[in-house]
């Protein structure tokens, strides 16, 4: 994490940020508005059924006795599940700019180092793998680490939350439930690790093979 954020200029940090600050509104509010069903449904085989929500709404907006539980629950599980589609296409707009934003300015970046660099050592090296981490890895770090990345770390912020909250409710069961989740979780990741290693150095080879595969083409041709 601290390699990544170096290659991070200042504003492209606070996009970044801001990108993550917009995947935890609209994954909480989509936490809300599915946590929201349940009460709906009881509310449409049971009008006069009450919940903590319902309350909630009622005594906020102080609507009158006359309003239906079902319309309340129904209006303010469509408003979440709508307003936190909205902020996912708010923040996939985000995401494309910050991707485009790192993967430009590290291409140039790189580009820089390469040619002021040492003469010698430049004529040494592989045309081919300077192009590839120039044209490809660059694409690869900004679209398949940054940006799943923040996605990431906004679905470990919810899960925190929600673990916590349902800790003080049913805390014995979420031990175990934890438990399990690790134990299964440390096994799938175990058991992926060296195959996700192994590709990841895979693809950086397959994508040199390509660039030098069309520079030798084009240069016989």
């Amino acid at each position: 994490l601290e390699k990544l954020f170096f290659l991070l200029l200042k504003e492209h940090k606070k996009y970044y940020f801001f990108y993550i600050i917009l995947l935890l509104i609209a994954s909480f509010l989509q936490v809300i508005g599915i946590g929201s069903m349940l009460p709906l449904t009881s509310a449409f085989f049971n009008n006069g059924a009450e919940s903590v929500i319902i309350n909630f709404l009622r005594d906020t907006f102080e609507l009158q006795n006359n309003v239906s539980n079902f319309k309340i629950i129904l209006v303010f599980t469509a408003f979440t599940i709508i307003f936190s589609n909205i902020v996912f296409l708010i923040s996939a707009y985000a995401s494309t700019k910050i991707n485009f934003l790192v993967e430009q300015n590290i291409r140039e970046e790189l580009f820089k180092f390469y040619i002021n660099g040492n003469f010698s050592n430049f004529f040494e090296t592989n045309k081919s793998l300077l192009m590839n981490l120039i044209i490809t890895e660059t694409q690869r770090l900004s679209g398949q680490v940054l940006m799943p990345l923040a996605d990431i770390i906004s679905r470990i912020v919810i899960v925190i939350f929600l673990v916590t909250f349902l800790f003080f409710v049913v805390p014995i069961k979420i031990i175990l439930l934890i438990g399990c989740l690790i134990i299964f979780y440390v096994f799938i990741f175990l058991s992926i690790k060296k195959k996700i290693s192994k590709n990841k150095k895979l693809l950086s080879i397959k994508n040199e093979n390509v660039i030098k595969l069309m520079n030798d083409v084009f240069s016989s041709f």
